[in-house]
């Protein structure tokens, strides 16, 4: 192979892998809002409590700490926001059946509920 060749080839190579790397690390995926509001949790607890209780959660989860891990982790999709809600409400109900459950602050948790108020406290910090 020419030098030039293989000099070009790098280069393209190089490129690609920056771009797809780019891509995937800081593309940020379109969901709807309201996933990032624990709809049960907000009947009883002011947004203080919330973001608290999802700064704990972030802070025991170190690689659940990020938006785009929360939204993947809490699997809605481009779903429109009632569908995303309905959703997320099986989910939690699913957690508290299987055990799938985190105590924060002295609070049983779901789970989703936990990624719920980590989300919120990402997205709305104050």
């Amino acid at each position: 192979m020419e030098r030039r060749n293989f000099i070009l080839l790098s280069a393209g190579a190089a490129l690609a892998l920056g771009a797809s790397y780019w891509y995937l690390k800081y593309e940020h995926k379109t969901y709807p809002k309201v996933i990032a509001e624990p709809e049960d949790l907000s009947y009883i607890w002011e947004a203080d409590t919330i973001r608290n209780i999802g700064n704990q959660y972030r802070m025991g989860m170190p690689e659940e700490d990020n938006e785009k891990s929360l939204v993947g982790l809490l699997n809605v999709g481009d779903q429109n926001k009632y569908k995303a809600i309905e959703t997320l409400q099986k989910e939690i109900q699913k957690d508290f059946d299987t055990g799938n459950t985190i105590i924060l602050d002295g609070w049983i948790l779901s789970r989703t509920e936990a990624r719920q108020c980590a989300l919120f406290s990402i997205v709305q910090p104050n």
